[in-house]
C-alpha cells in the first residue's frame, strides 16, 4: 500500500477544510508540495537499511509495517506517525517522549522497542515483531486456564509501566499480542495514543470506537487526569470480557453503554465462564478471579487497586495459595489410599 495517497489526502484535506484557520499557508503549501513528490512508492521506501514490506496496521497516530532488516537477517514492526500528525508539534513530541519511555522498559511481556528515526520528516521506531494474533480473537476460543495465563501476562506487563511511573490509558484486547511461538501475551501498543479521548470525538471510525468499553467512569469527566487506577479499571473490563465471553452490561447502543459505564451499571461476573466457545462447554470461574475483577471494576476509583502492581501481588497469592490448597488435598489423598492399602488384607 503506498505511503504518497495518504500524505497528499491529508494535505488536501487541509487545503479544503472549511475553517480558514486550518488550512496551510501559501509559503508553507509550496514546502509541503515538494516534500510529498520526495516520497517514493512504498516497495521502495528504506528507512536506512530497514525494507518496508506491508502495512499490518493502523492507528490513530500512526501507521505500522512489517519490514525487513537485511544486516541481521530478521523482520521486525516499524511504527510511523500519520502524515496529519507529522504537522502538529505536541503529537510529534508525544510520539518522541513515549518512544522514549517505553524504550527503557524491559519486560518479557511488553514489546521491545529497537530504535527510532525519522525520514522525510516523518518520525518513526522500530519493534520487535510479535508472531500470531490479538487477544481480542482468543476470547471465545480458549479455554479458561489459558485466557487467565495471558492476563497475568498482560497485569504484569502494566504493574511494569506503572512502577515506571506511566499510564497506558488505552488497554484493551486489541492492543495485546499472543506470540504464536511462545505462547506469551505482549502488550505492543504502548499509549501513543493516550490522548484520543480528548482529542477525537468517541463516535467516529476507527480504533476509537473500541476504547470506550474500557474507559473508567470518571474518564468522561471533564479535566480528569488519568491515572493508575484507569488502566486498572480497563484491566478488569478486559478479565470481564475474556473469562465471561461478553462484556458486562447487555447488546445496547454506544450512547447507552457509556450511560451504563458513567452510573456504574454493570452486570455481575457470572459464575461459570465461556471456554472455547467453540467447543461449546464451560468452566466455573474462581471466586478469587470474580472478587478481584468486581473490585477492578468499581465505580469509585478509591475502591480499586491502586496500580496494577499491587493486584499482580494480590493476584500471585491467591495462584500459591491454589497451588497449595492443591498440594494438601493431593497428600491427602495418597495418605488416604496408603491408609486403605495398608488396611487390606
Amino acid at each position: 500500500k503506498p505511503l504518497v495517497p495518504e500524505a497528499v489526502r491529508t494535505l488536501l484535506c487541509r487545503m479544503l477544510s472549511p475553517r480558514p484557520g486550518d488550512r496551510p499557508p501559501l509559503a508553507r503549501l509550496e514546502e509541503e508540495w515538494r516534500r510529498l513528490a520526495t516520497l517514493p512508492a512504498l516497495a521502495k521506501v528504506r528507512l536506512g537499511t530497514l525494507e518496508l514490506e506491508e502495512e499490518i496496521g493502523r492507528g490513530a497516530m500512526g501507521r505500522v509495517f512489517r519490514a525487513w532488516e537485511p544486516e541481521l537477517g530478521r523482520r521486525v514492526a516499524v511504527k510511523m506517525l500519520s502524515g496529519v500528525r507529522c504537522a502538529d508539534l505536541e503529537s510529534v513530541k508525544r510520539f518522541r517522549r513515549e518512544v522514549e519511555s517505553v524504550a527503557a522498559l524491559q519486560h518479557p511481556n511488553v514489546v521491545k522497542i529497537y530504535r527510532a528515526g525519522e525520514q522525510h520528516r516523518v518520525p518513526y521506531f522500530v519493534m520487535e515483531l510479535v508472531p500470531g494474533k490479538t487477544l481480542d480473537h482468543y476470547c471465545d476460543v480458549a479455554p479458561l486456564p489459558q485466557k487467565l495465563a495471558w492476563f497475568r501476562h498482560l497485569l504484569s506487563a502494566v504493574a511494569c509501566l506503572h512502577e515506571k511511573g506511566m499510564v497506558h490509558r488505552d488497554l484493551k484486547p486489541g492492543n495485546v499480542m499472543v506470540d504464536e511461538t511462545t505462547d506469551r501475551a505482549v502488550l505492543i501498543d504502548l499509549g501513543l495514543a493516550r490522548s484520543l479521548y480528548q482529542e477525537q470525538s468517541l463516535t467516529q471510525s476507527g480504533t476509537v470506537l473500541g476504547t470506550p468499553y474500557f474507559m473508567p467512569p470518571e474518564a468522561f469527566s471533564p479535566g480528569y487526569e488519568a491515572a493508575p487506577r484507569w488502566d486498572v479499571y480497563s484491566l478488569g473490563m478486559i478479565l470481564y470480557r475474556l473469562v465471561a465471553g461478553r462484556y458486562p452490561f447487555p447488546e445496547k447502543k454506544l450512547d447507552e453503554v457509556l450511560k451504563d459505564i458513567r452510573e456504574g451499571n454493570l452486570l455481575p461476573l457470572p459464575e461459570v465462564g465461556t471456554e472455547g466457545s467453540t467447543q461449546g462447554t464451560s468452566q466455573g470461574i474462581p471466586p478469587w478471579v470474580r472478587s478481584a475483577c468486581h473490585q477492578a471494576l468499581s465505580r469509585d476509583p478509591a475502591q480499586r487497586y491502586p496500580d496494577a502492581g499491587a493486584w499482580l501481588a494480590e493476584w500471585e497469592k491467591a495462584e500459591a495459595g491454589k497451588s497449595a490448597s492443591g498440594r494438601a488435598g493431593r497428600k491427602r489423598s495418597r495418605r488416604l489410599l496408603a491408609a486403605s492399602q495398608a488396611a487390606s488384607p
